[in-house]
């Protein structure tokens, strides 16, 4: 069964929809209203289902702060150890740099 915007529940099993309790036969307007939504409905699962892996990866993969943070570390390691990068890459690197020595990670005791 499936409801209308109306309130109507129309079966597309059978050609008949209820309403205020009591079934109806559906008109063949109604027929072809009825089939065209399924249809639609299908098609647009169909492109639902096309990027669910990236709907499951978005769920599993680690927050994209950590993610960064990592990636960002390890630019800095590699310019440490003498690398040189990419203009665009230094000049990031500079800014994050910045920013954690302006709000440095308060030291934990031991």
């Amino acid at each position: 069964m499936r409801k209308l915007h109306d309130g109507t529940e129309v079966s597309l099993d059978t050609p008949t929809k209820m309403k205020n309790g009591k079934r109806y036969l559906l008109t063949d307007v109604e027929k072809a209203e009825a089939k065209e939504r399924d249809k639609q409905f299908k098609a647009e699962q169909a492109e639902l289902a096309k990027t669910q892996y990236q709907r499951d990866r978005k769920e599993e993969y680690p927050d994209i702060g950590d993610q960064l943070d990592v990636i960002w570390k390890e630019i800095n390691e590699q310019r440490l150890n003498g690398k040189n990068l990419t203009q665009d890459a230094d000049d990031m690197l500079g800014k994050i740099l910045a920013v954690k020595k302006k709000h440095p990670k308060p030291e934990t005791k031991k």
